[in-house]
């Protein structure tokens, strides 16, 4: 957290002094960086029933770009079963992926072969075949993130209605 006061910005007991111009571009920049790095967030799921085996599509537009080697993670809320979460597919991340499961995360690697995503473009990525907890709600809020080199670059947690997955159909 920060405070304007006058022409200072107070940072933890730091005052450091900037010009009014530099102050007003520091304060854009801090409102933007600080919104949500996902935006367009919808869940579907191939079946609703309590404890059927499931594929779920995820869909969001990032605000950053993702790498052909990005790693992906979703983790789920309590009582999904991942076990058995194999198989990623995606039509937007091309290229190859690799899943891996690791408690409540599922992990999707990019091969590094396949072309950047770049920000702003809608990313879909569906994962099969997940376990549905034996009661199932309205609402989940389950936490997204992108690493790059390993690294965390986006983080969110979202709360989302699952719906009926549609296939498209032309």
């Amino acid at each position: 957290m920060f405070a304007v006061t006058g022409q200072a910005l107070t940072l933890r007991r730091a005052v450091v002094s900037i010009p009014k111009p530099c102050l007003a571009v520091l304060l854009l920049f801090s409102i933007c960086s600080s919104s949500f790095p996902f935006d367009r967030v919808n869940v579907t799921a191939t079946d609703l029933n309590a404890m059927a085996p499931s594929a779920y599509r995820f869909t969001f537009v990032c605000g950053n770009s993702i790498s052909a080697d990005a790693q992906i993670q979703i983790i789920f809320p309590q009582n999904y079963t991942l076990t058995n979460t194999v198989l990623a597919s995606s039509k937007s991340l091309n290229g190859g992926l690799a899943v891996s499961v690791k408690g409540d995360t599922v992990e999707v690697r990019r091969s590094g072969l396949g072309v950047v995503l770049e920000a702003g473009e809608l990313c879909d990525l569906t994962l099969a075949t997940l376990l549905n907890p034996s009661v199932m709600k309205k609402q989940y809020r389950y936490e997204l993130l992108i690493l790059e080199n390993g690294y965390v670059r986006d983080r969110d947690t979202i709360t989302a209605s699952i719906s009926p997955f549609r296939s498209a159909r032309r």
